[in-house]
């Protein structure tokens, strides 16, 4: 049932950013404005449309031959041989030299979205990976990214435990979000959420799910199971 309300999940998730991706293109005045526009689509894998875009920039533009190069690029490129090669090894040589968000790029194009996930998490872009896993990845891969995500979260230079369990509840991993409850001392809190989570048939009785519940709720030497 999780996998299921994930996959739903993943599936509003897109639908929505290209909603929102259409609100910007309608608004747009600018070639800034469209260069965000089409820089979202090509994350979003919808490459036609983004290849328009790149291909309204103005001769007098100073980045009129890049974007067309760009286009060329998109409406070409293969996600298999030699050409994945060669685009796997500019893009990381673009990353290693400042340019992440074009390396991310050109990732996408090749389907390496996961890889473009791991950098964009390297160099400390932990929000705009999660929201490329959550549009471009499947659900384990998507769920891999967000799991490291948690994982820094809780670590000790940044301690967002409280949005680690948030990330961590999106998941579905319910006896983890128990767990850290009851490391932040929120132990009627860790209860409340086990019992609720045993109610409605998201989680088993267990031997963890009872060392979080039977000491708060529970007489003592009874258990959930």
């Amino acid at each position: 049932m999780v996998v299921v309300v994930v996959i739903v999940v993943i599936v509003v998730v897109v639908k929505f950013q290209l909603d929102r991706v259409h609100l910007q293109e309608v608004k747009r005045s600018s070639y800034d404005h469209t260069k965000k526009c089409a820089d979202q689509l090509l994350l979003l894998g919808q490459t036609d449309r983004a290849v328009q875009l790149l291909l309204e920039t103005s001769a007098d533009n100073p980045s009129y031959y890049c974007d067309s190069l760009k286009a060329c690029l998109v409406t070409t490129i293969t996600s298999s041989g030699p050409s994945q090669s060669t685009i796997k090894l500019v893009a990381t040589n673009m990353i290693a030299n400042g340019k992440l968000a074009e390396g991310v790029q050109l990732l996408c194009l090749i389907d390496k979205a996961a890889d473009a996930c791991r950098y964009l998490q390297t160099y400390g872009e932990w929000n705009r990976a999660a929201w490329l896993a959550k549009v471009r990845l499947n659900p384990s891969e998507s769920s891999d990214v967000l799991k490291r995500w948690a994982e820094h979260l809780c670590s000790p230079q940044v301690n967002h435990k409280s949005k680690a369990i948030l990330v961590l509840l999106s998941l579905g991993c319910f006896y983890r979000v128990g767990e850290m409850l009851h490391s932040m001392r929120q132990f009627d809190r860790a209860a409340l959420f086990i019992e609720a989570c045993l109610k409605y048939g998201v989680m088993e009785a267990n031997e963890t799910s009872n060392i979080l519940y039977k000491d708060h709720f529970c007489p003592t030497g009874t258990s959930l199971t």
